[in-house]
Protein backbone atom coordinates (compact mmCIF):
# COMPACT_ATOMS: atom_id res chain seq x y z
CA UNK A 1 0.00 0.00 0.00
CA UNK A 2 1.40 3.02 -0.77
CA UNK A 3 1.32 6.59 1.05
CA UNK A 4 -0.96 8.44 -0.86
CA UNK A 5 -3.27 5.12 -0.18
CA UNK A 6 -2.86 5.68 3.58
CA UNK A 7 -3.32 9.53 3.55
CA UNK A 8 -5.91 10.82 5.53
CA UNK A 9 -7.09 12.57 2.65
CA UNK A 10 -7.24 9.50 0.57
CA UNK A 11 -10.83 9.31 -1.55
CA UNK A 12 -12.20 11.94 0.34
CA UNK A 13 -13.34 15.31 -1.08
CA UNK A 14 -10.32 16.65 0.48
CA UNK A 15 -8.10 15.86 -2.21
CA UNK A 16 -10.08 18.67 -4.41
CA UNK A 17 -8.93 21.29 -2.09
CA UNK A 18 -5.01 20.28 -2.45
CA UNK A 19 -5.32 21.32 -6.27
CA UNK A 20 -2.85 24.68 -6.80
CA UNK A 21 -5.19 26.65 -8.76
CA UNK A 22 -8.12 26.34 -6.52
CA UNK A 23 -9.46 29.58 -4.67
CA UNK A 24 -8.09 31.40 -8.22
CA UNK A 25 -11.32 33.35 -7.03
CA UNK A 26 -11.01 33.66 -3.24
CA UNK A 27 -9.50 36.69 -1.13
CA UNK A 28 -6.16 36.36 0.51
CA UNK A 29 -8.05 35.69 3.48
CA UNK A 30 -10.36 33.29 2.45
CA UNK A 31 -6.98 31.14 1.27
CA UNK A 32 -5.46 31.41 4.43
CA UNK A 33 -7.94 30.28 6.17
CA UNK A 34 -8.38 27.12 3.62
CA UNK A 35 -4.56 26.10 4.16
CA UNK A 36 -5.33 26.50 8.17
CA UNK A 37 -8.04 24.28 7.41
CA UNK A 38 -5.97 22.07 5.25
CA UNK A 39 -3.06 22.01 7.58
CA UNK A 40 -5.32 21.06 10.60
CA UNK A 41 -6.77 18.27 8.88
CA UNK A 42 -3.03 16.96 7.77
CA UNK A 43 -1.67 17.01 10.80
CA UNK A 44 -3.99 14.01 11.34
CA UNK A 45 -2.43 12.30 8.78
CA UNK A 46 -0.11 8.93 9.43
CA UNK A 47 1.94 9.70 6.22
CA UNK A 48 2.41 13.50 6.56
CA UNK A 49 6.07 13.10 6.10
CA UNK A 50 6.31 10.52 3.43
CA UNK A 51 3.87 13.75 1.57
CA UNK A 52 5.94 15.99 2.67
CA UNK A 53 9.16 14.32 1.21
CA UNK A 54 7.46 13.89 -2.23
CA UNK A 55 5.93 17.48 -2.61
CA UNK A 56 10.03 18.66 -1.92
CA UNK A 57 11.34 16.17 -4.75
CA UNK A 58 8.51 17.49 -7.04
CA UNK A 59 9.05 21.08 -6.27
CA UNK A 60 4.79 20.79 -5.23
CA UNK A 61 2.55 23.70 -4.48
CA UNK A 62 0.18 24.01 -1.67
CA UNK A 63 -0.58 22.48 1.46
CA UNK A 64 1.34 18.68 1.75
CA UNK A 65 2.33 17.17 5.02
CA UNK A 66 0.14 20.22 6.75
CA UNK A 67 2.91 22.52 5.29
CA UNK A 68 1.83 25.28 3.02
CA UNK A 69 4.57 25.01 0.42
CA UNK A 70 5.85 28.42 -1.67
CA UNK A 71 8.30 29.00 -4.53
CA UNK A 72 10.43 29.49 -1.64
CA UNK A 73 10.14 26.12 0.10
CA UNK A 74 13.50 23.87 1.25
CA UNK A 75 15.72 27.09 0.84
CA UNK A 76 17.40 29.72 3.23
CA UNK A 77 14.68 31.86 2.39
CA UNK A 78 11.92 29.48 2.79
CA UNK A 79 13.37 29.12 6.58
CA UNK A 80 12.98 32.74 6.88
CA UNK A 81 9.64 32.92 5.60
CA UNK A 82 8.23 30.13 8.09
CA UNK A 83 10.22 32.19 10.97
CA UNK A 84 8.40 35.42 9.98
CA UNK A 85 4.72 33.60 10.00
CA UNK A 86 5.67 32.41 13.56
CA UNK A 87 5.74 28.90 12.68
CA UNK A 88 8.69 26.44 13.33
CA UNK A 89 10.46 25.66 10.05
CA UNK A 90 9.98 22.37 8.26
CA UNK A 91 12.79 19.96 8.13
CA UNK A 92 14.14 20.91 4.84
CA UNK A 93 14.01 24.44 4.72
CA UNK A 94 15.74 23.99 8.40
CA UNK A 95 18.22 21.57 6.26
CA UNK A 96 18.62 24.17 3.47
CA UNK A 97 19.41 26.87 6.48
CA UNK A 98 22.07 24.86 8.22
CA UNK A 99 23.86 24.45 4.64
CA UNK A 100 23.60 27.58 3.98
CA UNK A 101 25.13 29.10 7.22
CA UNK A 102 27.83 26.18 6.99
CA UNK A 103 28.54 27.48 3.16
CA UNK A 104 29.20 31.16 4.90
CA UNK A 105 31.46 30.20 7.57
CA UNK A 106 33.53 28.33 5.21
CA UNK A 107 33.96 31.01 2.93
CA UNK A 108 35.12 33.23 6.12
CA UNK A 109 37.93 30.42 6.83
CA UNK A 110 39.20 30.39 2.94
CA UNK A 111 39.97 34.23 3.36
Amino acid sequence: MTWREQAACAGTAMSSMFDPCRGAKATPAERQRADFAIATWCNRCPVRTACLDEAVAIGGQGVWGGVLLTHEHGTHNGYWTHRRRGEDACPPCKAACAAYHRERRAENWVR
